[in-house]
């Protein structure tokens, strides 16, 4: 089959609440005190921070950044070095169930960071990084079992000095995302193909007083959310502890255009990567600071700061929203979005479903509402097909996931006005298609041959007449 457009699906939700009743969730993140490094939780209703289990569950520090949770599994993963490792935390009990040593078949540098977990396949992706070329980065799969690690694509990146945190992933639309030498890059989590590497933008024309931080994808709004920092031309030593400005923007998810920004510093002063994540159910930030946890909406204003607790060297290293602690049930997938596929009228046709691993299968919706169990979908007509699924989580919330396919005619080089006489020697109907692949109407062969496009209601523009044992046309609708 040959796909046209390829749209991610997008998380949407039939609500938005308001900040009163939306102060709920958890953040997991790492507390690091004199015993070591330990699981916590900030439930957000109370603001109450507590640990989960007991501290010095490794007794050591942390990478920042390299951290990310399975909320379908209540697993927290996090990496440390020296040697390098996978460390698997229970995001209920704080109990470790997994401690294993991060398998380095690239002979890399740093064998593993910017860890994202992908729940469609229950595997996490990040990066190796090499300096024997400069500083060559590889997209990688890690099995969050055994620390195996493969290479996702051939290619290596050559161009890309990073921090650890500032990574995202989009999981529905395979899309790994990455802040590193001053662009954005994105990678295709199935093929290993870079799908972008466009510089970031400077908001100020300052390009060596400039830098991008923490890309937080939010899967409502298929937009990137960053932290933009302007450090002053010259620092003022006599002057106030922290003098650099600090800001949230949306960006593009493939281009890095930023479509907005807060007109005003919601800081002033830097920020470490891997301390901030991002509620898309309730559309607030959140990132950690010296006074405390800010949380901010999305359109920049502040709600809150919570405390930070004592004792804690970082209370907050690499912190994670728990977006399923959020009701109601999220609902993936729209009808507009999905995949175009090109079919022409005779050959068979057959779709995958394409979930994922760690995606429970519930069937497919045809174009006239029949539904089938069969894993693949063998296409007999023109029109929208759906593919239901679902994962449930420990906490007994769950995704449902829909993917949508638009079987549409194949496209034709020729431009010019087609005529709208269909085969002679058919009577069959004739269905009628826009670029889309959405159907306009189906129509009998008198109609079709004495009527106007006008009285048949046809759209100006480009159209698609198919006749079954005719093929398929286009038509430009004048």
């Amino acid at each position: 089959m040959n796909v046209l457009n390829t749209t991610a699906c997008v998380l949407s939700l039939g609500f938005l609440t308001s900040w009163g009743a939306a102060a709920q969730g958890v953040l997991m993140s790492l507390n690091h005190d004199n015993q070591g490094l330990g699981l916590a939780a900030t439930y957000l209703n109370s603001e109450f921070y507590t640990m989960v289990g007991e501290n010095g569950t490794t007794p050591d520090g942390y990478a920042s950044g390299v951290a990310d949770l399975d909320c379908f599994g209540e697993r927290f993963f996090y990496v440390l070095a020296n040697p390098y490792r996978l460390v698997t935390l229970d995001a209920v009990t704080g109990e470790l169930l997994g401690n294993v040593t991060i398998d380095n078949a690239m002979d890399a540098d740093v064998p593993a960071s910017n860890i994202a977990y992908d729940w469609t396949d229950d595997k996490l992706y990040g990066i190796a990084h090499s300096y024997n070329a400069g500083t060559d980065i590889q997209l990688i799969r890690i099995d969050p079992e055994t620390g195996t690690v493969e290479a996702v694509g051939d290619d290596p990146d050559d161009d890309a000095s990073f921090g650890s945190g500032n990574c995202d992933i989009d999981a529905l639309g395979n899309r790994y995302f990455l802040f590193a030498g001053g662009k954005l890059k994105v990678w295709d989590t199935g093929t290993g193909a870079q799908t972008a590497n466009v510089s970031l933008p400077t908001l100020f024309g300052a390009s060596n007083l400039e830098s991008w931080t923490n890309p937080m994808y939010h899967p409502v709004e298929d937009r990137l959310y960053a932290l933009h920092m302007l450090q002053p031309e010259s620092y003022d030593f006599n002057g106030p502890p922290f003098q650099t400005e600090l800001r949230l923007a949306r960006l593009h998810p493939e281009t890095a255009e930023v479509e907005w920004f807060t007109s005003s510093a919601i800081s002033m002063d830097g920020i470490q990567s891997g301390v901030c994540d991002l509620d898309p159910f309730n559309n607030r930030v959140f990132y950690q600071r010296v006074d405390g946890m800010k949380i901010f909406s999305t359109d920049g204003t502040a709600l809150s700061t919570i405390s930070s607790p004592s004792n804690s060297i970082s209370p907050w290293a690499n912190v994670q929203y728990h977006d399923l602690s959020t009701p109601p049930t999220a609902v993936v997938g729209e009808d507009s979005d999905g995949q175009t596929v090109e079919w022409d009228g005779t050959s068979s046709l057959t779709l995958s479903h394409g979930l994922g691993n760690a995606v429970a299968f519930d069937g497919w919706t045809g174009m006239s509402g029949e539904n089938s169990m069969n894993l693949t979908w063998t296409v007999g007509a023109y029109g929208t097909v759906h593919v239901h699924g679902h994962r449930q989580g420990e906490s007994g919330e769950s995704v449902e996931v829909r993917r949508t396919f638009h079987v549409v005619p194949p496209a034709t080089d020729n431009q010019e006005e087609l005529s709208a006489q269909p085969c002679p020697s058919s009577v069959t109907p004739v269905e009628v298609f826009d670029l889309g692949g959405r159907s306009l109407g189906t129509f009998s062969v008198v109609r079709w041959t004495t009527q106007s496009p006008t009285e048949l209601g046809l759209p100006r523009g480009v159209i698609f007449a198919h006749q079954k044992g005719c093929g398929t046309r286009k038509l430009m609708v004048h």
